[in-house]
């Protein structure tokens, strides 16, 4: 998994000019991956702030610290990472704000959630020269522009334990680079403030050299925002400070190869400036301007180099250096005049101005992209890095709505863009700040449970398959452990993200005999279980001279589905998959065991023969079938004769032929079901409990022993070969 480590640099640059914030940029000094989210009002020599610039955006803005941002949820995939296995991550981060409509939210992403954040660690760290932009992250591959003028491409598993990785190769450009790449189809994608738009193939080295690349696309102004590729087209905002004119390119992304160079296919002009990175969702493109204005550009609109106007123009109170995210035919854009906007997609197709669906008011200057996720907007700002998050659809006709909810990291400027995954609301400041819903404090225990070998009751080998299982309803499962005498334990390990159960290889004490393994489980809050414990019998000299199935020790019937099946087997076998399925439907292969707890097929309540099939395998892969089976009889027999091709009969009483002083001779004559088992035992008593009354062989009549100064009534039940006992009948 990919790490990034946190710096806290201060914002201003060599030549005095601040940085102010956007999509991405960085300051000089970089020993490291610097993060943070800032946008250029100045970068080596380039214009100082205007008159204008600072009436809009505070000098309280540009004194303070920069601060340390989270532009995307890779980076937190890899600048502070789960220990889990790196395929548990779920989705890629290819551009900035996760994709082209800039949402800022991973709906794939699994790892990160309120239960996991506990296990954040650093990973590892990449060195730049000079500081880095924003990250994106695809196919295990983790890029970043420096101003050092160089792109850097650092494989996602490249060490761990913070250690320090060298990249799988650079790619140079003609100056400083202050845009995240953008990656798509291989190609990865790149801007610079020498004018210049860069793309290099994802794979063109992995010996840290220097690739050369693929195709360059001239745009004549500095690049200071990051790329968009949407449908076979690669956007990206240009402007120089000088003139403080800002354009929209279109490049196509297979305009040329062998660092040929292109022309756009199309450009349209923005008023002013651009610092603001292009969105694009079904088939418009947006962008911010210094203008005060957000453009809409139809994506065809021109072709051969030509110029375009805007479908339509959003006003906003002041500079826009916020990137806008389009979610459900919705557009925001925040705006240094402290407004959050949310216009309509399609409000105008003439080239008309439109007003606001709606605007939130901030404290202060709106510097970062807002995020869209489950119907809530979420937006940082200025005032102390407030995040505020709005709803949707909060009003109409341009009315103001108020925040649903604020956060406050309260350390410094809100230039960070938030990204949202699996819960929890991810922003920077001079901090990284995860915001998720405040649980109850959990001070009980979760609910542990364990079992060895699937449940077997013997196994030929010290080393068993165990699989743990915890409930917790509170902060959730985080971590287990293991021991054999309940006192002396292993180390914790990490519970799977999301998991009700894991399993673990765990040896046994040695020694042959009842062997009994214990675990615990751990909740996130700490809170320890009681010990779960399971048993096997350890027979490390179980052999046979050949394999079988036996259920219940070879008997006919049985009249509950839960059986004991008897394993015998070669010496050396391994392994064992069991199915009451011939053809062994969703049957897995477990460890060998010479005896299993085993559950038959439903017999529905009628008598059925039940086949239970196992395959046994040995070191070698060589299998052998076997099978057994036997008759679920789920019927108790009854009193009475009645003939076999007809049903239970009403019960007859006990008759007790002709009296005598003591001696009575009793009818006892009772059936069973056709097909069933038989009637094997009978018991008579005095009493309805049969207190002291013992199983007899059954026989239709027997004799009685009775005082005749006292009313005398006998008890009698009847029990079949599969264990069934009838009701109980009297005289």
């Amino acid at each position: 998994m990919p790490s990034i480590q946190w710096f806290d640099d201060d914002p201003v640059t060599p030549s005095g000019y601040p940085l102010r914030s956007k999509s991405s940029a960085h300051e000089d000094r970089g020993a490291g991956v610097h993060i943070w989210e800032s946008a250029p009002i100045g970068r080596d020599g380039r214009r100082p702030l205007t008159a204008a610039d600072t009436a809009d955006h505070t000098d309280r803005v540009l004194a303070r610290r920069v601060l340390v941002a989270l532009l995307s949820l890779p980076l937190l995939l890899g600048a502070l990472v789960p220990v889990v296995p790196a395929a548990g991550a779920s989705g890629d981060w290819p551009q900035f704000q996760s994709g082209p409509s800039h949402l800022g939210y991973n709906a794939q992403e699994s790892i990160l959630s309120p239960a996991s954040l506990y296990r954040l660690q650093n990973a590892w760290t990449g060195t730049t020269d000079r500081g880095a932009s924003s990250p994106v992250v695809a196919d295990g591959v983790v890029y970043v522009g420096s101003r050092d003028g160089k792109l850097y491409a650092f494989p996602v598993e490249c060490n761990s334990g913070g250690a320090s990785c060298t990249p799988l190769w650079t790619g140079a450009t003609g100056s400083g680079i202050e845009g995240s790449p953008a990656v798509a189809d291989g190609v990865v994608y790149v801007g610079s403030t020498d004018g210049m738009l860069y793309a290099f193939a994802v794979g063109c080295r992995s010996d840290g050299g220097s690739c050369t690349p693929l195709w360059t696309g001239a745009t004549g102004l500095w690049i200071s925002s990051s790329p968009t590729v949407a449908d076979g087209v690669v956007y990206v905002g240009a402007g120089t400070p000088a003139s403080d004119v800002g354009t929209l390119f279109a490049f196509a992304v297979g305009c040329s190869s062998g660092g040929g160079s292109c022309t756009p296919l199309w450009s349209g002009l923005a008023g002013k400036l651009i610092y603001s990175s292009p969105a694009v969702a079904d088939g418009v493109v947006y962008i911010g301007s210094n203008d005060h204005k957000l453009y809409a550009f139809a994506v065809g609109c021109s072709s051969g180099g030509g110029s375009c106007t805007p479908l339509w123009t959003g006003a906003t109170g002041s500079l826009i250096y916020s990137s806008p995210a389009v979610a459900d035919g919705v557009v925001y854009v925040g705006s240094l005049d402290h407004k959050l906007y949310a216009f309509a997609a399609g409000c105008s197709s003439d080239g008309g101005s439109c007003t606001p669906l709606w605007t939130g008011l901030t404290g202060d200057a709106i510097s970062s992209s807002p995020a869209v996720a489950d119907g809530v907007v979420y937006v940082d700002s200025s005032d102390v890095s407030t995040l505020y998050a709005f709803a949707v659809g909060c009003n109409s006709g341009g009315g103001s709505c108020a925040p649903i909810w604020t956060g406050g990291p309260g350390d410094d400027f809100g230039f960070s863009s938030p990204a949202v995954a699996n819960g929890v609301i991810y922003v920077g400041s001079n901090k990284l700040y995860a915001f998720a819903p405040t649980a109850p404090v959990d001070t009980t225990p979760p609910d542990a449970t364990l079992s060895l070998n699937g449940g077997a009751l013997s196994s030929t080998s010290l080393t068993t398959s165990a699989t743990i299982g915890g409930t917790d309803a509170g902060s959730g499962d985080a971590g287990y452990r293991l021991s054999n005498d309940g006192m002396t334990w292993s180390s914790w390990s990490d519970w799977p993200v999301g998991q009700p159960n894991v399993t673990a290889t765990w040896d046994v004490a040695s020694g042959d005999g009842t062997k009994t393994a214990y675990a615990e489980v751990k909740d996130a809050a700490g809170n320890v279980s009681l010990p779960a414990s399971a048993a096997i019998d350890l027979d490390t000299t179980v052999g046979s001279d050949d394999y079988g199935v036996s259920i219940d020790a070879g008997s006919d019937f049985t009249n509950s589905r839960d059986v004991l099946l008897d394993l015998p087997a070669l010496p050396g076998t391994v392994a064992m998959k069991v199915s009451n399925d011939g053809g062994f439907s969703g049957a897995v292969w477990q460890p060998y065991a010479a005896h299993l707890a085993w559950t038959l097929g439903d017999p529905h309540g009628v008598i059925v023969t039940k086949n239970v099939y196992v395959k046994f395998k040995d070191a070698n892969g060589i299998l052998s079938n076997r099978s057994d089976d036997i008759v679920i009889d789920p019927t108790a027999p009854a009193a009475g004769s009645g003939p076999a091709s007809v049903g239970v009969p009403g019960a007859p009483s006990a008759v007790v032929s002709p009296a005598s002083a003591k001696t009575a001779h009793l009818n006892t004559t009772a059936h069973d079901q056709s097909g069933g088992s038989g009637v094997t035992d009978m018991e008579l008593s005095a009493s309805k409990t049969f207190a002291g009354a013992v199983w007899q062989p059954y026989a239709p009549s027997a004799t009685w022993s009775y005082d005749t100064r006292a009313a005398t009534t006998v008890y009698e039940r009847f029990r079949d070969g599969a264990g069934n006992v009838s009701k109980t009948y009297k005289k």
